[in-house]
């Protein structure tokens, strides 16, 4: 999903062009076995519940990448969602995973079985390291040494990249 104004990759279309922020998505319930959102829902303010509720209408199964803090002088209305962001959204609903990334937080929702338990204190590492994130950078496919010192580099160079990761 995405909105044509933004939509900059010439030879490829979006599967449902539609701006997420408008309300409800033409899509039916339950309509997707899994949606994925990396670092998106940190610019759907102020529809973030919204846009939430929204996923667990529509999607079997959820995963969302969001950094839990977002200050972009560039885009000054966004804003991170943490944890307990969600559970409240959710009315009580914890992910069924979750993990922190150099990324953002990666949360995983099985909404046809949702979970009341409070995972957070127990997936979240007590220290974040300060060396870039491996395990971050395997699970999105990157392995091999080169190809992640090459994703450094190129976060270097780029002016809106978020370092923090």
């Amino acid at each position: 999903m995405d909105y044509v104004e933004k939509w900059d990759f010439p030879g490829k279309n979006p599967d449902l062009v539609h701006d997420a922020r408008h309300l409800p998505w033409p899509v039916k319930d339950k309509e997707y076995g899994l949606f994925v959102a990396l670092r998106v829902f940190q610019h759907l303010t102020p529809f973030q519940k919204e846009c939430t509720l929204e996923v667990m209408r529509i999607a079997k199964k959820a995963i969302i990448l969001v950094p839990a803090t977002y200050d972009n002088p560039q885009i000054p209305d966004s804003k991170g969602i943490a944890y307990s962001d969600f559970v409240e959204m959710l009315d009580g609903i914890h992910p069924n995973l979750y993990t922190t990334t150099r990324f953002g937080n990666l949360y995983y929702w099985d909404t046809e079985h949702p979970s009341y338990m409070d995972i957070e204190g127990v997936m979240t590492p007590q220290e974040q390291e300060q060396e870039p994130n491996v395990k971050s950078m395997v699970l999105l496919g990157i392995t091999d040494p080169a190809s992640r010192s090459a994703v450094l580099d190129e976060q270097e160079t780029l002016p809106y990249a978020n370092r923090s990761w």
